[in-house]
């Protein structure tokens, strides 16, 4: 999910008062289908936008933008009424876009045996500041027992480490990033071998 936070700014410049209306409005991410934000001002026009589009804007001044992008759509939108005797007034909406966290694969070593070290690393590629990072285990915060730590070197990353392998160690392990716009889950398998012992006869 990404979240667009419009904050207003008005300058009135004519008799009568218009209106604007701001909106902090969640929708989904620009790679998913029917994302839009929607910006309404009232009896008005909005100064020359770029011709795209996901950009419709409708006869009672209302400006939908589909498909939000971060870099291409963020920063200011002017919205310009003008009464039936030619005065203007105007106002400007700083928009404000959150991209969502995006999590690289974590790799997971084979065939782990009992007593060997590992460490699985969660990258956060993508997203905005600030950004939460969580481990879990089958579904259930991780209880940091002796022999595997948690280490965060950065504001993007986490190394969830394990000193010795035991059997116990065996599951799912979630890294769980989250923002102000979305949490990301990202889950791997580790499955830890006990040590066999063969015979010679």
């Amino acid at each position: 999910m990404t979240i667009v936070t419009a904050k207003l700014q008005v300058s009135v410049i004519a008799t009568r008062v218009m209106s604007v209306e701001s909106y902090h409005y969640p929708h989904r991410d620009a790679a998913q289908t029917d994302s839009a934000t929607r910006l309404e001002c009232a009896v008005c026009t909005w100064k020359p936008l770029p011709e795209q589009h996901r950009q419709q804007v409708f006869p009672n001044g209302t400006l939908i933008v589909k498909d939000i992008q971060k870099v291409i759509d963020e920063g200011g939108y002017v919205c310009i009424a003008t009464d039936p005797d030619g005065s203007t007034a105007r106002s400007k909406l700083n928009v404000q876009v959150t991209e969502a966290p995006e999590i690289d694969p974590i790799i997971v070593k084979p065939d782990l045996q009992e007593g060997m070290r590992m460490n699985l690393m969660c990258v956060v590629s993508k997203g905005d500041f600030p950004i939460a990072i969580q481990w879990l285990k089958d579904g259930v915060a991780i209880n940091y027992e002796q022999g595997v730590s948690e280490n965060s070197f950065d504001e993007y990353s986490s190394t969830l480490s394990f000193n010795s392998l035991m059997m116990k160690h065996t599951g799912n392990y979630t890294c769980q990033a989250s923002n102000a716009a979305a949490s990301r889950n990202y889950t791997v398998e580790v499955v830890v071998n006990g040590i066999t012992f063969s015979s010679n006869l």
